[in-house]
């Protein structure tokens, strides 16, 4: 018996549905003291960016506390202590929170950073330290474009559609290599200070 109009909406209705409530809840953004915090509705996670990070080091320390999920209380770390950091390689709960926060797939990850999805599902514990690095540079970028924008879905929107000064690809897949994410950091300071591009 062929559906009805009636079963077939019924039908995409669902469909919609179940694609909306894939994407985790953001309960908001909040305003502070000088930073931004986004945080998820289950309360299990937040991403905090300071509007005042002037120094390279200072937001690349608060990328880092923000992929370990830790207190934003590293403004000792050197380079070295970063590098280092990275060598060791980071957990799999780091890659987990770096894309609900830029609310991408693992396999959307894996499709543009060159990292196999067969490998990317065979990391239970840590990443290889190049593994790492792609991680840490997709992390950066997209924390910058979240300090730009101060609004999650903004940043993901921006971030995830071509862009003509990018020769029509995404920032995502721009950041395969680290000229192609300093070239979308410099892209997003351009942005910063009204340059039109």
């Amino acid at each position: 018996m062929p559906p009805t109009k009636k079963t077939a909406r019924t039908v995409k209705k669902v469909a919609r549905k179940k694609v909306r409530s894939s994407k985790r809840p953001i309960e908001g953004v909040m305003r502070s003291k000088g930073k931004i915090v986004a945080r998820y509705a289950t309360g299990k996670f937040q991403w905090v960016a300071s509007t005042g990070e002037k120094k390279s080091i200072s937001w690349r320390t608060t990328v880092l506390n923000n992929l370990l999920d830790q207190k934003s209380d590293g403004e000792n770390l050197t380079v070295k202590d970063l590098v280092d950091r990275l060598e060791k390689g980071l957990d799999r709960e780091a890659f987990d929170r770096l894309t609900d926060f830029i609310g991408i797939t693992p396999k959307m990850f894996s499709d543009n950073l060159g990292i196999p999805f067969r490998t990317l599902n065979r990391r239970k514990d840590v990443f290889k330290p190049e593994e790492s690095q792609k991680i840490f540079r997709v992390a950066s970028v997209f924390h910058k474009a979240f300090q730009l924008f101060e609004d999650l879905e903004k940043a993901r929107s921006w971030f995830l559609k071509p862009k003509k000064a990018l020769f029509g690809e995404t920032p995502l897949e721009f950041c395969k290599t680290d000229l192609g994410a300093r070239e979308v950091e410099d892209f997003i300071g351009k942005l910063e200070h009204g340059v039109y591009v």
